[in-house]
């Protein structure tokens, strides 16, 4: 953990334990902010399969929705000259 005037950031390597971070944070937050009790996130049907894992681990639903056809993927991101 590291902190710099009052800003508090957490650094990983990547990957898994970055979305299971992420996803415990907002759980966390939630629930000591909100009250929410059953944790939900919404995620695109093509997002990476570790946030079910996470989220499993975590208590949290997973709710898919289908990716809207004018939302760029990863592999439009780049467009040639």
């Amino acid at each position: 953990m590291t902190s710099l005037g009052g800003a508090t950031a957490t650094f990983t390597p990547g990957g898994l334990e970055s979305i299971f971070l992420a996803l415990k944070t907002a759980r966390d937050w939630a629930r000591a902010e909100k009250g929410i009790v059953a944790p939900e996130a919404v995620v695109p049907r093509t997002c990476h399969p570790t946030f079910s894992r996470a989220a499993q681990y975590l208590g949290i639903e997973i709710i898919r929705v289908p990716r809207w056809p004018a939302w760029p993927s990863a592999s439009m991101r780049t467009r040639s000259c």
